[in-house]
């Protein structure tokens, strides 16, 4: 199994991004984790790595109260090299965003509020072929 671990501290952005994912993926492949809380993402991963779940994607807001989504890429990339990570931001400003895309860190970014063919062609970039989703 495959983690998916979706951070933000607004519910209405998990749900959705829970919906539009669901609706393409083999769930007898991935688990999708929904996390509003960006202090407790790397105690989840490590929990399910415990379970035999191989940390694969983070898929986290930009702009969070206590951790933001650059210190918390840093600090999940540190522990789970390997994890792929696309950055949501409703702020437009990039420039915010530029030391995770000039550090390798993320390989891709999605505007707040996104399109759900955004949110594909983004997780297509990170999923294997034989997964890849669908409008």
């Amino acid at each position: 199994m495959l983690g998916i671990y979706c951070v933000d501290d607004e519910m209405v952005s998990l749900t959705a991004l829970d919906i539009q994912m669901r609706m393409g993926l083999d769930e007898s492949k991935y688990v999708v984790e929904l996390i509003d809380d960006s202090t407790q993402v790397l105690e989840v991963i490590k929990m399910h790595e415990a379970s035999a779940i191989r940390p694969f994607l983070m898929i986290t807001d930009y702009y969070m109260p206590l951790l933001n989504g650059d210190v918390l890429t840093r600090q999940v990339k540190a522990a789970f090299p390997a994890i792929q990570v696309i950055v949501l931001s409703g702020n437009s400003n990039i420039q915010a965003i530029n030391g995770l895309v000039e550090d390798d860190l993320m390989c891709a970014f999605i505007g707040k509020p996104w399109k759900r063919s955004d949110l594909i062609t983004a997780l297509n970039r990170v999923l294997p072929p034989a997964d890849h989703i669908t409008d």
